[in-house]
């Protein structure tokens, strides 16, 4: 072979070590310390749950059923819909979801939260959540 085939075909240089470009494993690695939520004077904490609500469902027949059901559908589909049409300019979640843990079990050496020090939120947190959902119309 050529010595000039064989410079065109070596590699360049080694793979670099992560997927992701330097810089942006630089970020997500070593992000900037969050926001800290201001604390109330006393923390709030959430009530305890009334279980069972229904012990005893009672049989429906098919026709109850689907009513039963169009309604559901409507409440959790329909209606956060349309008001997340209607109020464009709020922040609406469709379909809100509330996660109050982040934690990966997963030891990737290219991953932002590999060793789990992304804290969890406190339960005042979660409780000042659930309201602020609850006082957009989200349930």
């Amino acid at each position: 072979m050529a010595p000039a085939l064989q410079q065109e075909n070596a590699p360049a240089s080694s793979a670099p070590p992560f997927r992701l470009d330097q810089k942006l494993h630089q970020i997500l690695y070593k992000p900037e310390p969050r926001t800290v939520l201001e604390s109330l004077p006393e923390p709030v904490a959430l009530p305890e749950p009334p279980y069972p609500i229904h012990p005893d469902p009672q049989p429906m027949s098919k026709s109850e059923y689907q009513k039963l059901n169009a309604i559901r559908t409507w409440k959790t589909w329909g209606s956060p819909y349309f008001k997340s049409r209607w109020y464009n300019k709020d922040l609406r979640p469709i379909i809100p979801y509330l996660f109050t843990e982040w934690k990966c079990n997963l030891d990737c050496h290219y991953c932002w939260s590999y060793n789990n020090k992304v804290k969890g939120m406190t339960e005042d947190t979660a409780k000042r959540s659930i309201d602020w959902l609850h006082s957009i119309g989200s349930r």
